[in-house]
């Protein structure tokens, strides 16, 4: 069968989403998104990608020439339909993929989407997801089971990670030839990035590698003068994924990247990363959670706080004993300052949390599971969430 994926959102949602599209084994899988879903054209030869620029999104925009926009919107239109889909698949949950869900000729369409100018596709479980999932910081899904489960798909499996085992990476030994801990510091959040200072501290005490994104270089170079550094690409991280002994990075692209490539992870979830939502989907990988009570915060806009709270509560040394235990196949120890997430089930399409080590559990003991499905603390995620009022709402300007 030959399947459309419309996945219009960001480098980071779309690693997540591979996870749905790897389960389609079977079929001849095509993806169309913005142009910043490039890097991952390589990491993915067996899936034919079809890329729009998203600097010509904004067809509304009287600030922005609109000709241009609306002649590669045709053009793409154009040649997505010559393709002759069996099915589509709407990933996206914005104005701009449910209005090119009517645009598009080819089979069954799944998901959000407008047919003839007037909003369709909704169903029980996708009013759930829009309408409900967005709004709570403890949701009865994880994103992608949720989003499976909108879609009558399958919940893919978690991934399994390479083993742990192996040499200790050695002082002044060099990267290619030792297995050393990857460290990657930057977010595109400022929220959600843990201090510089401490990512040095860390890298000194585990002599670990920071990496980054070629952009990232001089700016790398300027705040780790006296740590190892590679700037390298997706597919040069691909390339050296069995060099990499375990990643410890903030809720990134890269953190989703290296799970679908079987790297071991160690989220550090700070700001509006929720490990409830998107936690790495992989056997045994780790997530450290500081939670400030002003946590997870909103996605868009800065930090309301005076002081970046939630980064303050996670100290170098405290990621450092974690880092040390898993490389060591040891359980790390708890502590009141973070929560610890072990991920290692996938039960009922949910990912459990079966070792969240919590301060002030019965006993001394870790607590275990996940709180009951609880609304609050609402998200804002801009336009990638629309109820059905605002969907009949945009329907005559789209």
């Amino acid at each position: 069968m030959k399947i459309l994926v419309l996945s219009f959102l960001r480098l980071g949602d779309f690693f997540q989403q591979a996870h749905l599209l790897r389960a389609m084994t079977d079929d001849e899988i095509h993806v169309s998104g913005f142009d910043e879903l490039a890097p991952a054209v390589p990491l993915f030869p067996e899936w034919r990608f079809h890329l729009y620029p998203r600097r010509q999104f904004h067809l509304q925009d009287q600030r922005r020439p609109w000709y241009r926009g609306a002649y590669l919107l045709e053009q793409l239109i154009e040649s997505l339909d010559r393709e002759s889909f069996h099915k589509i698949y709407n990933f996206t949950h914005t104005r701009f993929s449910a209005r090119l869900m009517d645009c598009l000729r080819g089979g069954e369409k799944v998901g959000v989407q407008f047919a003839e100018g007037r909003a369709a596709g909704w169903t029980p479980a996708l009013r759930e997801f829009n309408d409900q999932w967005i709004e709570t910081s403890f949701p009865r899904l994880s994103y992608i089971d949720f989003l499976a489960e909108a879609l009558s798909l399958p919940s893919p499996p978690l991934v399994e990670a390479r083993p742990l085992a192996g040499t200790p990476p050695q002082t002044g030994a060099q990267p290619h030839l030792q297995r050393p801990v990857w460290l990657q510091p930057l977010t595109s959040d400022d929220k959600k990035n843990w201090h510089l200072s401490s990512w040095r501290e860390l890298c000194q005490r585990l002599d670990g590698l920071i990496v980054g994104a070629p952009a990232e270089s001089d700016i790398l170079r300027r705040h780790f003068p006296d740590c190892k550094i590679a700037a390298l690409s997706l597919l040069e991280m691909k390339r050296q994924a069995e060099d990499c002994r375990l990643l410890i990075s903030g809720d990134t692209s890269v953190l989703h990247f290296a799970v679908l490539f079987g790297i071991p992870t160690l989220g550090l979830f700070l700001g509006p990363a929720n490990p409830r939502k998107t936690a790495p989907r992989q056997r045994g990988a780790h997530v450290l959670w500081p939670q400030a009570p002003c946590s997870p915060c909103f996605h868009s806009g800065t930090c309301h706080q005076a002081r970046h709270h939630c980064a303050e509560r996670l100290r170098a040394d405290q990621v450092f004993s974690v880092a040390e235990s898993i490389i060591h196949g040891k359980n790390p120890s708890p502590t009141k300052e973070f929560t610890l997430i072990r991920i290692e089930e996938n039960h009922l399409h949910q990912i459990q949390t079966i070792e969240t080590h919590v301060a002030g559990s019965v006993g001394g003991k870790a607590a275990t599971g996940v709180p009951p499905p609880t609304l609050g603390g609402r998200h804002d995620h801009g336009d990638r969430s629309l109820s059905l009022a605002s969907f009949e709402e945009a329907r005559e300007s789209l």
